[in-house]
């Protein structure tokens, strides 16, 4: 044993956006703006779609495989 505490296993959030391509941008110029001033950001996994037809197919995808997987600490956002 080398003294040091066991990590605590963190939650992965995962974030699913239906969003224009300018509001995309718009973020990400923003998130940038931020890591330029030395500001802290969440982290996380993230998913923009401009058509609302193939975000609910990646949707339907993801539960399908959160059905099949064991937990994993996953936190999944649908934004609309």
């Amino acid at each position: 044993m080398n003294g040091n505490k066991p990590q605590k296993e963190e939650k992965q959030m995962k974030t699913i956006r239906h969003e224009t391509q300018e509001d995309f941008f718009a973020r990400m110029t923003l998130l940038a703006q931020k890591l330029d001033r030395g500001e802290q950001v969440e982290t996380g996994e993230s998913a923009s779609f401009e058509d609302l037809d193939e975000m609910n197919s990646y949707k339907t995808e993801q539960d399908r495989f959160a059905l099949l997987s064991p937990p994993i600490g996953l936190c999944v956002f649908w934004a609309m």
